[in-house]
């Protein structure tokens, strides 16, 4: 009894085996890819290769894999897809023998051909008016497609409308397939791809904007019709623009916003009937009441501001000369919009401001307790006048505050020209105040000056003292060295700090 429960169970383990054969799908060179269902989002997926160019077919054979619960009939949409995407043969195999896949291959042909609908509008041309509804009939919806035209719109009723003039090709095409990981699925059927023509028979308007500075901008205009009643806004670009309009129409273009920059363009812009008409508009910039005020101000004690004589020179954005102001206290001026350059004289600061409304343009001097110089300064400048100091090691404090400026100041009986406006050089040093980091090249040289070759037997010995003052040596061969004379630096090292 024993051996025949055995027999049974071995027997039924067989028929078990033979039910759970693996499929592969094979190449032309032998190499095998063991199929297995995978599943993205509850949708069967299949391994993708790199050729995708023919999406509508490998994403409809991806979703035809739904129709029929049978492995074979999967695998063998697995083996034409990679057939399509990789551009070689495949067939399907248990491990042994070839399995025979033509019936399932005309079954999901069949399946294939029952969604297809047939594109009758591929490669049209269509004549149409601006601005008309044009109703096709392509024997597809075209609201499964994107279009790749910006000037085609859809109506309410999903009928196309023409907003540009001239030959406007409209490309349908499907979104990119759904693949992740190298595997792809499908959300829905794709129709086939195709393109249109469409004729536009309308006018068109050639505006050219020019803004005084070339200020990129976007200006708001009308188009009305000849009773008067606004037909339709845009906005337009500073530079060229093209705007369409129905043939046979009386219109004026006109500007329908003040800006704050720039004036109304008060002018109606007739259009005849005319295929093209050229509009020059040149945009004239608002003038703006500005107030110059300068001040000398303490760096390190943000309320020390004290009103002082403005004295400057006015630039446009290209650094042209506009004007020079000098007022007893602020100045005031009238300045079109637009971006200037102000530079004060006396401390040769410059700040660019952009124009746009009313407003205050503030100068600062920064005042300045003294110098700090590792030389010895002899004299000390300002508008040729001597300037009193006191020297205390490397410390030249001033016997009253001055203002930054162009100082001129003689060190080794040479005298240097220096503006000491740039505040990153300012260090505030306790119980003296601010002082100016002073940077000069002492030897007016513009690189380091070659003194001779030194050829030295070093042997065992790496180790070399030369000891010559404001000197340095280079190696430049194994055995052969050059001296150098150091540039000699007026120089602080503790830049734009606060020393206690």
């Amino acid at each position: 009894m024993k051996k025949i429960i055995f027999m049974v169970i071995a027997f039924m383990a067989f028929l078990g085996s033979t039910h759970a054969l693996s499929i592969f799908v094979v190449d032309e060179d032998n190499n095998k890819i063991l199929y297995e269902d995978h599943l993205i989002g509850g949708k069967y997926a299949f391994l993708i290769g790199n050729d995708e160019s023919d999406k509508v077919k490998l994403n409809n054979l991806a979703y035809v894999s739904r129709l029929r619960n049978d492995l074979t009939y999967r695998a063998t949409i697995q083996m034409l897809i990679l057939e399509e995407s990789n551009n070689k043969d495949y067939y399907l195999s248990d491990g042994i023998n070839v399995i025979d896949t033509k019936d399932n291959e005309e079954l999901i042909n069949k399946y294939l051909e029952s969604y297809e609908n047939k594109v009758s509008c591929d490669n049209k041309t269509y004549d149409v008016g601006y601005k008309e509804v044009l109703d096709i009939d392509c024997g597809v919806s075209i609201l499964s497609y994107n279009r790749d035209n910006p000037n085609i719109s859809l109506s309410n009723d999903n009928k196309l409308i023409a907003n540009a003039g001239g030959a406007q090709v409209i490309n349908f095409t499907h979104d990119s397939l759904a693949i992740y990981d190298n595997y792809i699925y499908a959300n829905s059927i794709f129709d086939d791809e195709f393109s249109i023509t469409l004729n536009v028979v309308a006018n068109k308007i050639e505006l050219n904007i020019e803004t005084p500075d070339n200020h990129d901008f976007r200006f708001n205009y009308g188009i009305f019709n000849e009773d008067g009643e606004l037909i339709e806004k845009m906005d337009l670009n500073t530079g060229y623009n093209e705007i369409y309009f129905a043939k046979g129409t009386n219109i004026y273009l006109k500007e329908l916003t003040e800006y704050s920059i720039y004036l109304l363009d008060d002018d109606k812009y007739f259009l005849d009937s005319s295929d093209t008409y050229k509009v020059d508009v040149i945009k004239e910039a608002r003038e703006f009441n500005v107030n110059i005020n300068t001040y000398d101000r303490d760096m390190y004690y943000d309320d020390s501001f004290i009103s002082t004589y403005t004295d400057v020179t006015i630039y446009d954005k290209n650094y042209n000369y506009y004007t020079t102001l000098k007022c007893d206290g602020s100045c005031k001026i009238n300045l079109k919009s637009g971006t200037y350059i102000f530079e004060d004289n006396v401390s040769k600061f410059r700040e660019l401001w952009v124009i746009e409304n009313n407003m205050d343009v503030n100068m600062y001097r920064y005042l300045l307790n003294g110098i700090m110089c590792d030389e010895d300064i002899s004299s000390i400048k300002k508008d040729n006048e001597d300037i009193g100091f006191t020297k205390n090691g490397i410390f030249y404090i001033f016997d009253e505050v001055m203002t930054s400026g162009i100082y001129n100041v003689v060190i080794n009986d040479k005298e240097y020209s220096v503006n000491l406006s740039n505040y990153n050089n300012y260090t505030y040093i306790r119980n003296i105040g601010t002082l100016y980091e002073l940077k000069i090249d002492i030897d007016n040289s513009d690189s380091d000056e070659i003194i001779g070759d030194i050829v030295i037997d070093i042997g065992n010995n790496e180790d070399i003292n030369i000891n010559i003052p404001d000197t340095y040596v280079s190696i430049l061969e194994s055995d052969k060295y050059v001296l150098f004379k150091k540039k000699r630096y007026c120089y602080f090292s503790n830049s734009n700090s606060y020393i206690n």
